[in-house]
């Protein structure tokens, strides 16, 4: 897993550096994403794939990658950009009567606001969380065991969420990230997402096909500091392996997970 941890200093980000919220560094020649009425879509992040490079070998190798949503409660119309280059890039300025897709979005909360981000190595593992319910299908090798009734079984699922839950906590330990709930409170890609329901793999598969294992998280950005999503929940961007692959952010899924 790729963590990214925003800085605690909140000192300005350069032109091109990877952050969360604020507004985008955008290709001369591009204009802001907006749907049919000119409104603008709502920017969460960008990345720049250079500096991201060494931590994990999944993303592109070079230039920047932009992720909106048109709103932050369905999150039903996720745009992903992706630019080959990082260099002859502005800033994006929103006028004083900028509107956008989200009517209930309020960009003086931190859309002017950019706070940088730090890459770091780790590791996620699987939250077991209502395994009871969702056990067989993300873990089809063990479903006799999360499907059986039988008492003994039932004990053999809690030990097993216990043991999980500790080595959660031993892995992201070495991140000196702040650790609650044994989730690591920074954003992330290619991670296991904490979900009371559905996970964000399954969703984008039930959505778009294929299995849930085919696909993966671009970028899950937690509820840390200005942002929150539902009740200090989660929002995930997936994509298929496939599309990433050859760098084809067309189809792209989002969920808004709560806590």
């Amino acid at each position: 897993t790729l963590y990214l941890v925003p800085d605690e200093d909140q000192k300005p980000v350069t032109i091109g550096g990877s952050k969360i919220g604020g507004a985008p560094d955008l290709p001369l020649d591009w204009d802001h994403p907006e749907n049919i009425q000119d409104h603008y879509y709502v920017f969460h992040a960008q990345l720049n794939c250079e500096d991201l490079a060494p931590y994990q070998n999944y993303l592109p190798r070079k230039g920047m990658l932009y992720f909106f949503v048109n709103d932050e409660e369905y999150a039903q119309a996720p745009k992903v950009l992706y630019s080959p280059q990082a260099q002859a890039l502005r800033r994006w300025v929103y006028e004083e009567t900028a509107q956008f897709t989200d009517p209930d979005f309020d960009e003086e909360d931190y859309q002017y606001r950019a706070i940088g981000l730090t890459p770091k190595s780790g590791l996620s593992v699987p939250a077991l969380y209502n395994a009871s319910n969702h056990g067989a299908e993300r873990h089809p090798q063990y479903a006799a065991l999360f499907d059986s009734e039988a008492a003994a079984d039932e004990d053999r699922v809690e030990a097993l969420t216990a043991i999980t839950e500790a080595l959660s906590e031993k892995v992201h330990t070495p991140l000196d990230i702040p650790y609650k709930n044994h989730r690591v409170r920074a954003h992330s890609v290619n991670s296991y997402v904490f979900t009371q329901h559905e996970s964000p793999q399954e969703q984008a598969a039930a959505r778009f096909g294929g299995e849930p294992s085919e696909w993966m998280v671009l970028l899950s950005l937690e509820s840390i500091g200005q942002f929150c999503f539902w009740d200090a929940g989660t929002l995930t961007y997936c994509i298929h392996k496939k599309d990433l692959a050859i760098q084809d952010f067309f189809t792209i899924h989002a969920s808004i997970d709560s806590s």
